[in-house]
């Protein structure tokens, strides 16, 4: 899933949770993170430090990432980071709250994750800018052959109901192929609302209160 690398840095645990969507977390191991170098073999990517985040809703691990020695983001370690073939990467962000007085220990900040972020050379976008429906909470992204599948959610805040897209955006050529599957009720404040899809038998597979889409590798 990860090229363009000459060598990982594995983490240390799988992350441990006491909320209902920190326990999905605790299905999954950590990722592991690339470090990359350049043409000129210089770094281009680097993990500086770790640490946790937590608030009432969610918990994770958090490390910093650099470029060129320079911090970029704090990213979350459920997601990972991935490695285009053009040598972007994909993360989500773990951001500080700004009124943080909960902070009780060194490695511990009272915050949540953020936005999923394509980075290019240094230069961040947000996924969310880039392709149609994506919403940074609820739409439930995986990688996949520099593809990420998500839910699309067109939502309408009148009757907090969404109309609910099978969605795969590939990286690389920018575009984006859409199924609508169902309407939805979101109101809701549970991110894995929307299960992870899945991959299963070279099939991209999304679920969703008992039903089940199945989609080729043309996402048909």
């Amino acid at each position: 899933m990860m090229r363009n690398f000459l060598y990982f840095l594995l983490l240390s645990h799988v992350l441990t949770s006491c909320s209902s969507n920190s326990a999905q977390k605790a299905l999954k191991e950590d990722k592991v993170l690339t470090i990359q170098k350049d043409d000129k073999r210089e770094s281009l990517y680097s993990i500086k430090d770790s640490g946790y985040f937590w608030n009432e809703l969610d918990e994770g691990k958090f490390l910093i990432l650099e470029f060129k020695d320079k911090t970029i983001d704090s990213i979350d370690t459920y997601f990972g980071v991935y490695s285009l073939k053009n040598k972007d990467i994909v993360y989500l962000k773990v951001s500080k709250d700004k009124t943080d007085d909960f902070d009780f220990k060194k490695d511990t900040v009272y915050g949540s994750t953020d936005k999923y972020i394509i980075l290019k050379k240094g230069s961040k976008k947000s996924l969310k800018d880039l392709t149609l429906y994506f919403d940074d909470y609820f739409s439930s992204p995986i990688f996949k052959n520099d593809k990420i599948y998500f839910w699309g959610i067109d939502y309408n805040e009148k009757t907090n109901l969404g109309k609910i897209y099978a969605t795969e955006y590939n990286l690389l050529t920018s575009k984006t192929k859409q199924k609508f599957l169902i309407e939805d009720d979101l109101a809701t404040d549970f991110r894995g609302y929307f299960k992870e899809p899945y991959e299963n038998n070279d099939k991209i597979i999304f679920e969703h209160q008992n039903k089940k889409w199945v989609f080729n590798k043309e996402f048909q």
